[in-house]
């Protein structure tokens, strides 16, 4: 069963990732079909993010990703988060004129597996080439384990890795009321 839960759910079971309150606000992104795919981006603090797929679910889904992981290394640089930047509305009727479309993006949610396998390889001071040497995995799938939005970790891969780091998770139960 495919079950979709919704942002107040997710903030329940999850709290803010690693973001501090009041970040998980919608960004303005362009997103618009091309000849191969999708393609989107989002203005950023310091740049831009940038996003494409087969599909414009797809782009959105990696807009998220990427809104996440800025805004995150934003709070942990301690810098102070930019209001939300929209585009120049003469570049974003230009823009729709030639197919664009403007939509709202908000960070996407970080697996707390995830999370909590990133905090234990940072503890444990080991590559991924060395956790994967460990596991007797190769470096890509230590890496897809610990992506933040991989949410597929078999309970054999997590028992694998947190031998290999040689520290294990402290569950923590959180209900949906």
């Amino acid at each position: 069963m495919d079950e979709t839960w919704t942002e107040t759910e997710m903030k329940k079971l999850f709290g803010n990732g690693n973001l501090p309150e009041g970040w998980r606000e919608p960004w303005h992104a362009c997103i618009e079909e091309t000849s191969t795919g999708w393609s989107g981006h989002l203005q950023l603090s310091g740049g831009v993010g940038v996003s494409t797929g087969k599909t414009r679910e797809e782009v959105i889904r990696g807009l998220g990703e990427v809104l996440y992981l800025t805004l995150e290394d934003i709070a942990e640089s301690g810098e102070q988060l930019r209001p939300t930047q929209t585009h120049d509305p003469e570049e974003q009727a230009q823009d729709e004129a030639e197919g664009a479309t403007y939509v709202w993006i908000t960070p996407a949610w970080p697996n707390p597996i995830s999370l909590a396998m990133r905090s234990a390889q940072k503890a444990s001071q080991l590559s991924q080439q060395q956790l994967a040497d460990r596991m007797k995995t190769t470096q890509s799938a230590v890496s897809r384990l610990a992506n933040l939005f991989y949410w597929k970790q078999s309970s054999a891969s997590l028992w694998r890795f947190y031998r290999a780091v040689g520290r294990y998770p402290q569950p923590t139960l959180a209900s949906v009321e």
